[in-house]
């Protein structure tokens, strides 16, 4: 790492200080109710590796038993009042609220997100949750007259939106509460049961939810909270009885929870490969600069969002990327525990070895590293690298860990190009004052949402405290109706009569 950007390490650990509050395992939450697992897991801190908290592992039985209870929930669920939907909704925020602290040292101790960013993770997840309220009594429906056929008498269609069925919601370990909570909430509103389904190194954000959720007045077992394994998780996946499924994150892992999930509905929440592209006509190229190191890195390049792709018209492509290097090595790394910090480690030593096997095949194929390009451990210094091939894994696919892949065009076009078709969930930024240029970008550009004058404002750095994030209200909205599909019912005329 570099020795000027290293912040000192932090003497007392969250698990040192909880210890002695709460010595037994986490419970696992089984249709509403805290439970002890057959097992335990030790999920430890990933910038020392020290133990934060043990936590209860569920068996095959519970598992089923989770399983069954949501089942049985979702009629009840479907047929709770909206506005009941929408006061858990809104409690749920203000006890998101009310326990930020706890919270932000719980993320921090089981992810490594530095504690100066993890405020801001707990707000965003508190008005997620408030735009579901507002969400939840929406969705009324519609109705149609349909005229008399030869065959039939005339009719009345009505069309309303109703729940899928039971949800599962898979966790992810770069932002643990704040995917808990839009799966939790958006079920919620949607009126479908739903098992959260915790990543295995960072489960605590999502047990401690459950607390919560277990206080609000509804049907007994709609929710679970399972911190299971891999083998357990992809039999969940497969589960027909949980018809739709929300992950976090892609590459393989998406690609593994489709595979398992078979025809069922997987709906991709995060990822993607967020992409910058600079041109020539922005006036402020170190501002760029800076936006895209902190899109980059932050908190360790391990948000769903995070840029890593950066595309930058020739013109001022030499000014720009020296801007960008300097950006990149100012960002500090060390305990997430030190308010100094910005960047933090990876979950663990082989998610940063990963990483940093990218660096190696991007260099044998030509890139030059222009800043950082080591580790120490689960932290990953965050790195530069220019002439990046099309072909190696930084340009083709997500790469979790701070890294910049850059690469120059010789026009906006040859940029677009470059920018290309991006995985599903991707977006991208274009730094351009240029209008023509900008709704060229637009439509050139192949991802589900494009900034012009910033970074993606999809990408973690942009998803500001107190605003519900991606994409805001309409954000929460397509959540919901991810988990919603049209029932139609039909009104005959009866023989001699008509339809008013």
């Amino acid at each position: 790492m570099h020795p000027s950007t290293v912040a000192p390490a932090e003497a007392t650990t969250y698990g040192e200080r909880m210890d002695t509050i709460m010595p037994e395992p986490r419970a696992c939450w089984v249709a509403g109710t805290p439970e002890q697992g057959e097992t335990t897991a030790t999920v430890t801190h990933p910038y020392d590796g020290s133990p934060v908290a043990d936590a209860a592992v569920p068996g095959d039985q519970q598992v089923e038993r989770a399983v069954q209870a949501a089942s049985a929930a979702a009629a009840t669920m479907r047929g709770t009042p909206a506005r009941t939907r929408s006061a858990a909704l809104a409690t749920l925020a203000t006890r998101l609220r009310d326990r930020e602290e706890e919270i932000t040292e719980l993320i921090t101790a089981e992810c490594g997100t530095p504690i100066t960013r993890t405020p801001a993770e707990v707000a965003q997840a508190a008005a997620f949750c408030e735009a579901a309220a507002e969400t939840a009594p929406c969705g009324t429906g519609s109705a149609h007259r349909h005229p008399a056929a030869q065959d039939r008498p005339a009719a009345w269609v009505t069309t309303r939106p109703a729940p899928r069925g039971p949800v599962l919601g898979i966790g992810s370990s770069g932002a643990p509460l704040w995917v808990a909570v839009r799966h939790a909430a958006s079920a919620l509103a949607a009126g479908a049961p739903i098992v959260l389904k915790p990543a295995q190194r960072a489960p605590l954000s999502a047990l401690l939810l459950g607390e919560m959720l277990a206080d609000a007045e509804l049907p007994t077992g709609w929710f679970s909270v399972l911190p299971t394994g891999h083998e357990a998780t992809r039999a969940l996946a497969a589960d027909p009885r949980l018809p739709v499924v929300l992950a976090s994150g892609a590459g393989s892992t998406g690609d593994r929870i489709a595979a398992a999930a078979g025809r069922k509905p997987v709906t991709h929440d995060g990822g993607g490969l967020g992409t910058a592209v600079v041109l020539s006509d922005w006036p402020d190229l170190a501002r760029a600069a800076e936006r895209v190191a902190a899109a980059g890195t932050a908190p360790g390049g391990v948000t769903s969002r995070a840029t890593q792709r950066v595309i930058v018209e020739e013109p001022v492509a030499d000014e720009f990327v020296a801007l960008l290097s300097e950006a990149v090595r100012q960002r500090r790394t060390g305990s997430p525990y030190d308010d100094a910090v910005d960047v933090g480690p990876l979950p663990d030593e082989d998610a940063a070895g990963g990483v940093t096997d990218a660096i190696a095949e991007a260099t044998a194929a030509g890139a030059l590293v222009r800043a950082g390009g080591t580790r120490d451990g689960a932290v990953v210094e965050p790195t530069v690298l220019s002439g990046v091939d099309s072909g190696v894994a930084l340009w083709e696919r997500p790469v979790t860990g701070p890294v910049l892949a850059v690469r120059v065009a010789g026009s906006a076009d040859e940029a677009y190009a470059l920018a290309g078709h991006t995985p599903d969930g991707s977006a991208a930024g274009v730094f351009t004052r240029d209008t023509r240029r900008a709704l060229h970008a637009c439509e050139r550009i192949d991802a589900r949402s494009v900034t012009i004058g910033d970074v993606s404002a999809f990408s973690g750095e942009l998803c500001a405290a107190g605003t519900a994030g991606e994409a805001g209200a309409e954000g929460v909205r397509a959540m919901v109706d991810a988990l919603l599909a049209d029932r139609r019912t039909v009104f005959l005329a009866e023989a001699g009569t008509e339809l008013g």
